[in-house]
């Protein structure tokens, strides 16, 4: 009995750590991944889809209204979702548990969130972690940031002259053991739109 509690806690033991180094393998592999803003969709202000609108003419008289509407009342709500391109270029797979994410644009931080969305990108493949987001632009248009952001709400949606940088800070994490580990600073994307 004694040889069967020492076996069965010593196979425990082993399993235990060899998922642990299969998931620090496994962040650390993620860690090495390429990251790139595939595409920007979804693009909504006042709950109206202007994805794809090139002038402001588009708008139907509904559309029109409800965003005229959310002008006039305490919030203008403006939520995209960015479709960030994991490339995993190591022959295991990689994999994340959560990605902490900073917005930047044109060097102003815009907002800050959380995806506990588990990814695993295939070896040699590519993946894809969507991130959303919502914006009250009132609250953004208070302060110093009002002209960065409306250019990039501008470029977006094909209207801008000016260029505009959009920035994000990717901080990956692990689970290892049972407990979420980070990795130990932001990874930085970049990508401009507009311009033209």
């Amino acid at each position: 009995m004694k040889r069967f509690l020492l076996y069965t806690s010593l196979y425990v033991i082993i399993a235990s750590f060899s998922f642990g180094c299969r998931a620090i393998s496994q962040g650390k592999r993620f860690a090495e991944c390429d990251f790139r803003i595939a595409s920007v969709k979804s693009v909504n202000l006042a709950g109206v889809n202007v994805e794809g609108i090139r002038d402001f003419t588009e708008f139907n008289l509904i559309d029109a209204g409800k965003i005229a509407l959310s002008l006039t009342q305490g919030s203008i709500p403006f939520g995209f979702t960015l479709n960030l391109e994991v490339k995993n270029p190591n022959n295991k797979v990689a994999a994340l548990n959560r990605l902490d994410w900073i917005m930047y644009v044109d060097d102003i931080e815009m907002a800050r969130g959380t995806s506990n969305e588990r990814v695993e990108v295939a070896p040699a493949g590519i993946g894809t972690l969507p991130l959303s987001f919502q914006l009250d632009l009132k609250k953004v248009f208070s302060g110093g940031s009002a002209k960065a952001l409306f250019n990039l709400i501008l470029n977006l949606v094909n209207l801008g002259a000016d260029e505009s940088q959009l920035v994000f800070k990717v901080k990956p994490s692990f689970l290892i053991l049972g407990s979420e580990v980070a990795y130990p600073g932001y990874i930085k994307i970049k990508k401009e739109f507009g311009g033209e």
